[in-house]
């Protein structure tokens, strides 16, 4: 289901840039653009987890059912979902 929504809303044309911390910088004069500038690589990270906003819109594409592997990767996405609000109200250490 989630595939066909995200076709839809590219079909319909319910589509967003890039954002720049996520665009490509191996090129001359991405820099320059300011890509790649801000991104945070989550291994960097404590729990591999940072608050990062990756999609530029609160949308959810899967939402997973409550039967077999699904109900698994739907404990998953929680417990995810609490470590990155965890994250976000902690201030920044990269280990870099």
């Amino acid at each position: 289901m989630a595939i066909w929504q995200a076709m839809g809303d590219a079909r319909e044309g319910r589509t967003l840039p890039v954002p720049k911390h996520l665009r490509d910088t191996h090129y001359p004069g991405a820099k320059r653009l300011g890509h790649g500038e801000g991104y945070k690589y989550g291994h960097d990270y404590a729990g591999g987890i940072v608050e990062q906003d990756y999609l530029g819109v609160d949308k959810v594409y899967y939402r997973p059912s409550e039967r077999g592997h699904e109900a698994e990767m739907s404990d998953y996405l929680e417990r995810f979902r609490r470590l990155r609000e965890a994250a976000a109200s902690e201030p920044e250490e990269s280990g870099r």
